[in-house]
């Protein structure tokens, strides 16, 4: 039974409104766990009242609702569709515990062949006839009474050697110069210049300039700017940017599962089905008509408690997120600013919708916000209008 499945994620939510929205997300690509990941498992989990939540079963030993080793996050979406996710959540595989040996008492122990011998310390040393003895430094000489002592008397006068030859030196004779002796020279003697020699110059020495030379330029030097000439800039050099200016953040995209109707108690404007091709005038929140979605955008961020949930974020590839779940069927929404550079994702699939391969948006309507002056582009999924949470991923932008 080692290593069986029953880990489990739990998280706990302060300061939101229930009812709360609970989704089980992998650490990795902040994807949500597949429904099919377990047998009885659900996700995501809605209109749980508790501010607790686990996903998970200690208890299960069959592998069908324990969660598999692994790194996990919670997205949490409270009842005025405020969203939080948790920190990453590591579930571990507790291994099965090996039991302890317990030694035969009546086995006859077989010695190891790799161990250390431990010397007997009552034994008698037997010496190594055969060694070398090595002498103690440290132990002190004792003489030999029985030696004969030879004692050198500092004033006998030495006897010379009869069968030595003497050598006189001739202190008249003229030195023999030996050809292969290395001359030492003198270092209190005067050097006398070789006038036929080659001067080697002294290249710590400083050299002075000859006033009426011609200064010839060193083409490999470096050329010292004019400090009063007017620099010309160079046409076809690359702009370096100001390092001290304010760097341009990237527009948020939003998406929303909205439309024409009230979901646990929110006012669900602009009442309209289709924003792309609206049957109607859309409606603010303050119940005025317009015909510009445009109003409509700018109303839903200043006052999104009137609006169906509205989430933002900056789209990367392989970037993914999920839909509400709703009473009354609607469609699902996507709004890009121009300034992200995305493709037309009318024209091109770049949309995975609950891991289906990739899709494109079915519908479009450009339009600029009053308020912040940028261009966006409104999508409509190629889905059905229905009330279902839906994951959708953007891939390959």
């Amino acid at each position: 039974m080692a290593n069986v499945t029953n880990g489990t994620v739990r998280v706990t939510v302060s300061g939101g409104v229930g009812p709360y929205q609970y989704t089980l997300l992998n650490a990795g690509n902040n994807n949500p766990v597949p429904q099919n990941a377990y047998p009885t498992f659900t996700n995501p989990v809605n209109g749980v009242a508790s501010s607790s939540f686990t996903f998970g079963s200690a208890a299960d030993i069959t592998g069908n609702s324990g969660l598999a080793p692994g790194s996990y996050k919670v997205k949490i979406v409270d009842g005025n569709g405020c969203e939080t996710i948790s920190t990453v959540l590591t579930v571990i595989n507790t291994p099965e515990p090996t039991s302890t040996p317990i030694p035969d008492p009546t086995a006859t122990p077989v010695p190891d062949p790799t161990a250390t011998v431990v010397p007997d310390p009552t034994a008698t040393p037997v010496p190594d006839p055969t060694a070398t003895v090595v002498p103690d430094p440290t132990a002190t000489v004792v003489p030999d009474p029985t030696a004969t002592q030879v004692v050198i008397d500092p004033t006998a006068t030495p006897v010379p050697d009869p069968t030595a030859t003497q050598v006189v030196i001739d202190p008249t004779a003229t030195p023999v110069p030996d050809p292969t002796a290395t001359a030492i020279p003198d270092p209190t003697a005067t050097p006398v210049p070789d006038p036929t020699a080659t001067a080697i110059p002294d290249p710590t020495a400083t050299p002075v300039p000859d006033p009426t030379a011609t200064a010839i330029p060193d083409p490999t030097a470096t050329p010292v700017p004019d400090p009063t000439a007017t620099a010309i800039p160079d046409p076809t050099a690359t702009a370096i940017p100001d390092p001290t200016a304010t760097p341009v953040p990237e527009a948020n995209s939003y998406w929303f599962h909205g439309g024409t109707a009230d979901d646990g108690g929110l006012a669900g404007y602009p009442y309209q089905q289709n924003l792309t091709n609206p049957a109607s005038s859309y409606y603010l929140s303050d119940f005025t008509p317009v015909a510009d979605y445009a109003l409509v955008f700018d109303d839903m961020i200043a006052t999104p408690l009137k609006y169906q949930p509205v989430y933002s974020g900056t789209l990367t590839d392989g970037f993914g997120w999920n839909y509400d779940i709703h009473a009354d069927p609607n469609f699902y929404w996507l709004v890009v600013p121009t300034s992200v550079g995305l493709p037309d994702l009318t024209l091109t699939p770049h949309l995975s919708i609950d891991g289906a391969p990739d899709d494109i948006a079915s519908e479009k309507l450009v339009f600029t916000s009053n308020v912040d002056g940028l261009e966006y582009t409104l999508y409509k999924l190629n889905a059905t209008e229905d009330t279902g949470g839906r994951a959708l991923q953007i891939n390959n932008i």
